[in-house]
């Protein structure tokens, strides 16, 4: 009688659990913040004339020292004034990202857990300008939700809204324009 109702309870067990998914996805509160990246076209990867960080240090030791009957403007505009101000070829804003071929990244989809591996895809991409096949040749997303846009591209200028796919063992999501990348 016993063994009857072990194995009655083992075939319940059994059948009721025959169609419960594999694994999980929580994606309810999936976002990236910021929600958008902007791609410049127009670098400044270039040398351009700055303050020389000698001179910098020197007239804020000074500064500092309490020859304070001046401001640090007016130190700065009197070394200018006297000639002894030089300032010197800096590189941009934008310098080591050319020179090191640095790709624009964006960040993390935030709120996404899991039973792992979860893939992640592009499902759609829609923009008011640009082109969609060009976007789709150069744009990839990592497994984490980061976007990675190449410095060197042929991408047309234009805002671009990135519509995803999450899959997991037995789970997938979509979310339309769920980030937006701008370049321009």
């Amino acid at each position: 009688m016993r063994n009857l109702l072990y194995s009655l309870i083992m075939v319940c067990v059994t059948l009721s659990c025959h169609d419960i998914a594999e694994g999980y996805l929580f994606v309810n509160d999936a976002g990236y913040d910021p929600d958008s990246l902007l791609v410049r076209t127009d670098l400044d990867s270039g040398m351009v004339k700055g303050p020389n960080p000698s001179w910098e240090y020197f007239v804020s030791e000074f500064y500092d020292w309490g020859h304070k009957s001046m401001t640090w403007e007016q130190w700065v505009e009197m070394l200018h004034e006297m000639g002894e101000y030089e300032e010197i070829d800096v590189p941009g804003k934008d310098y080591d990202r050319a020179h090191f071929d640095i790709p624009w990244v964006s960040t993390a989809i935030q709120g996404v857990q899991g039973t792992n591996p979860i893939y992640v895809s592009i499902a759609k991409v829609t923009t008011d300008k640009g082109d969609v096949d060009k976007f789709m040749e150069y744009v990839t997303v990592r497994g984490d939700g980061t976007f990675t846009v190449p410095f060197k591209h042929e991408i047309p200028s234009g805002r671009y809204k990135v519509s995803l796919h999450f899959e997991g063992p037995g789970h997938s999501a979509d979310f339309e324009n769920i980030f937006t990348i701008i370049i321009q």
